[in-house]
């Protein structure tokens, strides 16, 4: 009866994770509410808030992201844009993993909380993490979703991921190396390396990784300009850099 009563507690304890956690107020502006729609027609239809991959298609890319990252079983994880959650489902079957996720859409925001376990969403646009504590995210990771703000917005991203992960911590963009940053003439690559020379090199060394992972065309995607990733690493570090 004991063990009973200890396992249930154990079950019922897993959808409070994180009890402390305050969600920023939420801000329902004009990218938010194009976000929503876009969540909207997406989430429950299986096709996951990412550029209309579907879940599977996302999956693949999770699955060489995360490899790539060497993710841990049991770590603590802060996606940066989470869209409808799918990244956040793999990592808790896979990695039993717990993950704050972050998205602009109060829609996936919703639908993802209402479909995983121990993990938690908030709707945020990422620049300010105020409400989030220093050093405690064993990796922060943005696939496709840094690459979105502005070239001020990144650095200011970069400069709140990096003060959330741990010391030793990782964070990563995850891009789409074929299209444009965000159709901007300056490459994605040079804007982090513009942001890592101004302040991020106190605090953490960067690494650019080439094109790595296409998806096999069993996938099915439809459009090219999703076949590639790269990955931009900051790696922080273990103590500050006098």
């Amino acid at each position: 009866m004991i063990w009973f009563l200890y396992a249930l507690t154990a079950l019922c304890t897993c959808h409070n994770t994180l009890p402390w956690l305050v969600c920023p107020p939420v801000q329902e502006t004009a990218q938010a509410q194009k976000w929503n729609t876009y969540a909207s027609n997406r989430c429950s239809h299986n096709r996951d808030n990412w550029l209309a991959l579907s879940a599977k298609e996302l999956r693949g890319m999770a699955t060489h992201a995360f490899h790539t990252l060497a993710i841990q079983p049991r770590q603590m994880l802060l996606d940066w844009g989470c869209g409808c959650g799918t990244k956040a489902r793999y990592l808790e079957s896979k990695y039993n993993a717990t993950v704050v996720g972050l998205d602009l859409s109060s829609v996936a925001v919703k639908y993802a909380a209402a479909h995983t376990n121990q993990s938690r969403f908030c709707v945020s646009s990422g620049v300010s993490l105020g409400w989030l504590p220093s050093n405690f995210f064993d990796t922060v990771y943005g696939i496709c979703s840094y690459s979105y703000l502005s070239p001020t917005g990144l650095c200011a991203a970069l400069k709140e991921s990096l003060r959330v992960v741990k010391p030793g911590g990782t964070v990563a963009a995850l891009y789409n190396y074929r299209v444009k940053w965000s159709n901007r003439s300056t490459s994605f690559v040079a804007a982090a390396n513009t942001c890592h020379a101004a302040g991020l090199n106190a605090t953490a060394e960067i690494a650019v990784q080439p094109p790595q992972f296409r998806l096999p065309k069993w996938i099915g995607v439809k459009y090219s300009k999703f076949s590639d990733l790269q990955t931009v690493l900051w790696k922080k570090h273990a103590s500050p850099k006098l």
